[in-house]
């Protein structure tokens, strides 16, 4: 599902906001620069954030994240078999409805 593509674990093992790599190659000396220092700025935030979340570190944060997202994905999918289930149920139940109806 949507959902699973989402949350799937190529996606949670990034838990943290990190800049984009299109290519490995830089033509540009200005774009190394520059993608060291987004590089740079995103660590400090990722830091930051961590701080005033009451973290000791920036790991602990990260590891409380990728738990909470793991815990979210497992209910969704909870909740998705549930509706499987439900689904299928209520179609027996018509088929019974229609079997009887035929019946009488």
């Amino acid at each position: 599902s949507t959902i699973d593509a989402i949350f799937s674990p190529s996606n949670s093992a990034n838990a943290i906001r990190q800049p984009m790599n299109k290519s490995n190659t830089v033509a540009n000396p200005r774009m190394v620069l520059r993608k060291a220092l987004k590089a740079k700025q995103f660590k400090a935030g990722n830091r930051w954030l961590a701080r005033e979340l009451g973290y000791k570190t920036e790991a602990d944060h990260i590891r409380d994240c990728k738990e909470a997202e793991h815990k979210k994905r497992q209910q969704i999918l909870l909740i998705e078999t549930e509706m499987a289930l439900r689904g299928a149920l209520r179609t027996a139940a018509a088929e019974a409805n229609n079997a009887q109806v035929k019946e009488d």
